[in-house]
């Protein structure tokens, strides 16, 4: 932190935190979920077109195979730049946090205020090695952050860190 001529602080500045990404391998299950989402997009497209079929000026699978490859293109790339976008830090009086393509959100966390933290993976997850952490904070009904795609070893130090900083408030 740099100091003013006067030598006093700065009021509200804080020593740069060290923001990191999330594991790349996240974007692979995030990948996998847009696939899944596509197939799912057009099986609801092509039972559309099979009962509307007499009034659509064309042929019923064209309809269908569009919006798959619309949503897929979409989620790929979607799937993309939320990996790009996320960054996340553990500073000494906080969690900050920023993600999101569409809407941006920058949120930040008073570690004082941590409840509890949990660790969790699915299945695409775990067949990735992969987890997400979930801060909890009084008078929420549920997490107000997840970060998700974390190494284990990275979650467990990071539980710890904020658990350890909630011990001592």
């Amino acid at each position: 932190m740099t100091q003013p001529p006067d030598g006093q602080e700065r009021i509200g500045e804080e020593p740069p935190a060290r923001e990191r990404g999330v594991h790349p391998a996240v974007q692979i299950g995030w990948m996998v979920r847009a696939v899944f989402n596509a197939f799912f997009l057009a099986a609801m497209a092509f039972f559309a077109e099979a009962s509307l079929a007499r009034w659509l000026p064309l042929q019923p699978p064209l309809y269908g195979v569009a919006i798959f490859v619309a949503a897929l293109g979409l989620g790929l790339w979607h799937a993309r730049a939320l990996f790009t976008s996320w960054r996340w830090a553990l500073r000494p009086d906080d969690v900050i946090a920023r993600y999101g393509v569409v809407w941006r959100v920058s949120r930040s966390i008073p570690r004082v205020r941590v409840q509890h933290v949990d660790v969790s993976s699915g299945p695409i997850d775990r067949a990735l090695g992969l987890v997400e952490v979930s801060l909890h904070v009084a008078g929420s009904a549920g997490p107000v952050l997840t970060i998700p795609g974390l190494a284990p070893p990275e979650a467990e130090t990071l539980r710890e860190a904020l658990l350890d900083s909630a011990k001592v408030s």
